[in-house]
């Protein structure tokens, strides 16, 4: 691994607190969580501070202010959606993890840091963006569940039943991505194959009707130029945070059909929710202020970060 001289990590600690306290303080019903400056990183980096700050208060209100909840109820819901998108391409592999009690938590940081934290790459790492930003938020449940049905053949020779090594093969799946443009292709695919409201139908975990995932269409796709984007700041998005405590789910189609299936995805969010409970070091939310652990990131990332300092951009 790669140093970093003292004066460019203090130059970057700075950047990065400046940026992060800078959106909160804007925004004061968005919460900081771990792996939210991993994000914030990447646009320091690539546009430097001044429009990274700017950059990233659209991004936080349009693409993760479901992350910046106050709880990691959202969270929750978004990853048992994807062991729902899973079974829909493959029962068989969605039974094998399952039946070995392996709960999505294995992908929860490429969830919330966009596979920022996972990868080393940077070429990778601006590619998943380039997808994550001209899509949907939900686009990385997406092109989570393609990473993890590209490696269905290797999984279902794991150790049947084996809860530790299936978790922890699941886990570092991101590290061996040589094959982005393939499976940027079929998280599309999926996209395409099965919409966000099918999805909430199908696993009858239903997002909330003011999710960035529900109001997608509607608030952020119909921006054409600064003077949209404050508008719908202040009009659409600012009311949203305000009246946080009205969050309301949006109403699932009866499905009888479907009801066991139903079940067992609200069996999955639930062990998620008592996990969560349980270990409230998995994923913890907090309030930022200027002592935040920001040297995280240039301990996760500091070959990242030093090529981009290597290359000037």
């Amino acid at each position: 691994m790669i140093d970093i001289d003292e004066e460019d990590k203090r130059k970057l600690e700075g950047q990065l607190n400046r940026v992060i306290v800078h959106v909160l303080r804007s925004y004061p019903s968005l919460h900081y969580y771990q792996g939210y400056h991993d994000i914030c990183s990447v646009f320091i980096l690539l546009f430097g501070e001044k429009y990274a700050t700017k950059l990233m208060e659209s991004v936080a209100l349009f693409y993760l202010r479901y992350e910046m909840y106050i709880n990691m109820e959202p969270v929750l819901k978004k990853l048992t959606i994807l062991d729902t998108l899973i079974r829909l391409e493959d029962e068989e592999l969605y039974h094998f993890i399952t039946e070995a009690h392996v709960l999505p938590y294995y992908c929860l940081s490429w969830v919330i840091t966009w596979c920022s934290h996972d990868l080393d790459n940077l070429e990778t790492i601006t590619r998943l963006f380039d997808l994550f930003l001209s899509s949907n938020p939900f686009m990385v449940i997406y092109f989570s569940a393609a990473l993890v049905l590209s490696k269905r053949n290797e999984i279902v020779t794991l150790p049947a039943g084996d809860t530790s090594t299936i978790h922890t093969y699941l886990a570092k799946l991101p590290k061996s991505l040589d094959h982005v443009e393939t499976l940027c292709q079929k998280a599309c695919q999926l996209e395409e194959a099965y919409s966000v409201l099918e999805l909430q139908y199908q696993s009858s975990v239903a997002l909330d009707q003011v999710s960035t995932v529900n109001r997608f269409e509607q608030d952020w796709l119909p921006i054409k130029s600064l003077e949209d984007l404050n508008h719908t700041i202040q009009y659409q998005v600012i009311p949203i945070l305000k009246d946080e405590k009205e969050r309301l789910p949006i109403e699932l189609k009866s499905n009888t059909n479907s009801e066991k299936k139903m079940n067992n995805d609200n069996s999955i969010l639930q062990r998620l929710s008592h996990l969560n409970r349980k270990d409230a070091l998995l994923y913890t939310l907090v309030t930022v202020s200027a002592s935040v652990g920001l040297l995280a990131i240039l301990v996760s990332n500091s070959d990242l970060i030093r090529e981009w300092l290597l290359t000037g951009v």
